[in-house]
């Protein structure tokens, strides 16, 4: 514990610590004196430390922090400049977002991603790993332009970008992740909110999707999100389910947008033709295509409608059938079954952050309830373990087709590669 603590006072500048321990100190009422006393320095030496001339021991600062009342972890705390995700939201309106009843579940909902975002950023401070933040603003709207017209435009320049062509995305969240430095993350919300999405400074692009929702409902919801970062980057964003056809410039471009990137009109008429190769299409040959996009099977009616391949009385009519399931089962399309503690743990934070989150604590720079209570939402300790073994372990099979598993201890050791 005293080289995590050494590690968090590293972080913080000499005069900043100075500053604050003459703050706790004045708000103990105790004079320099008897402070300087109860380190076994001279008053001097007390001066100095206050004004930042001389840093503070870690068994100094644990010293006063008893004496004063405070506790270590109010001293240590780190810069939060640059770090407030929450201010770009105090503008939003709930009866703009159709959330009429109150605005406490979207409170909460930010709150949790400022929580999360926050997290991330303290475990790449304590190991010195910053993250690589990238996103920029790559597209303009004009605003006299048909607004789901250019969402289709800009998602198709995107997926040529990112050389996703007319493909399924398979791997949509470890793109943005990696590419870009987007922190995304997946937690519990209000029926009402599909997702979020926020900026700060020192945190970068942060978004958060509604993990109660289906699978491929948050799938979508991530494309939404990410058009808005392409043409938004620096402000805020609540994406929330409607039952009304999109009104604003912004829901038009977003509904366009994330249409077009999850379903790519070419893409889907191919799919469409090949299926005509067999003979006429069928339920079941329509739900096979949106399995294999991952959207929901309503979300492939509604794009049939768009793309002018299915008149939007006989999309609605299949739709109202509720037919889907029975379907399904005809097929052998697995459904997804419930999800383990881990599951949730993984689905819930960034790859990164976990990373981060296994490397503190087999490098001993914290302890596993420390982790567990502030980085992975108090998960517990028998899913943290196995979070751990996961992350740590790499499985291989041997000449004689046994499988075995490689753990992998020393994660900081450096090891000498050649660079391009």
């Amino acid at each position: 514990m005293s080289d995590h603590l050494s590690r968090l006072l590293e972080l913080v500048p000499p005069e900043v610590m100075g500053k604050r321990l003459q703050h706790a100190r004045n708000q103990a009422n105790v004079l320099q004196d008897a402070a300087a006393k109860t380190l076994g320095v001279s008053r001097p030496t007390m001066v100095n430390i206050e004004k930042g001339a001389r840093r503070v021991t870690v068994d100094e600062l644990l010293e006063l922090s008893l004496f004063y009342g405070v506790e270590p972890s109010e001293l240590l705390r780190q810069d939060d400049e640059g770090t407030d995700l929450t201010i770009m939201f105090r503008t939003l309106q709930e009866q703009d977002l159709g959330l009429f009843q109150n605005r406490e579940p979207l409170d909460r909902a930010i709150d949790a991603l400022q929580q999360h975002a926050y997290a991330s950023l303290q475990l790449e401070q304590l190991l010195r790993k910053p993250a690589s933040l990238h996103l920029r603003q790559l597209y303009q709207l004009d605003p006299r332009r048909n607004p789901e017209v250019q969402g289709e435009r800009i998602a198709r320049q995107e997926r040529q970008r990112l050389g996703l062509g007319d493909e399924p995305i398979l791997n949509l969240r470890e793109t943005l992740e990696h590419q870009f430095g987007v922190r995304i993350y997946h937690y519990p919300m209000d029926a009402k909110i599909s997702g979020l999405y926020g900026f700060a400074p020192r945190l970068g692009a942060c978004i958060g999707i509604n993990r109660l929702h289906p699978h491929k409902r948050q799938k979508h919801t991530l494309a939404h999100e990410w058009g808005h970062a392409l043409t938004h980057p620096l402000d805020q964003e609540v994406t929330v389910l409607h039952d009304r056809p999109p009104r604003s410039f912004e829901e038009k471009f977003a509904f366009g947008f994330a249409m077009e990137f999850t379903l790519p009109a070419e893409g889907v008429r191919e799919a469409i033709d090949d299926v005509y190769n067999t003979g006429e299409p069928t339920v079941g040959d329509l739900l096979r295509i949106a399995n294999r996009y991952e959207v929901s099977f309503e979300a492939l009616m509604r794009r049939l409608v768009t793309i002018d391949l299915m008149a939007k009385n006989d999309a609605e009519r299949i739709i109202k059938q509720n037919i889907v399931k029975q379907v399904e089962r005809e097929l052998g399309i697995e459904q997804p079954g419930e999800a383990t503690a881990l599951d949730v743990l993984l689905h819930t934070y960034p790859e990164r952050h976990l990373h981060h989150a296994v490397e503190a604590f087999t490098t001993e720079l914290l302890d596993e309830e420390d982790i567990r209570s502030r980085f992975l939402g108090n998960v517990d300790s028998l899913t943290f373990n196995a979070l751990v073994r996961r992350l740590t372990s790499s499985f291989d099979v041997t000449d004689d087709g046994r499988v075995v598993a490689y753990r992998l201890d020393q994660l900081d050791q450096r090891v000498s590669l050649r660079r391009r």
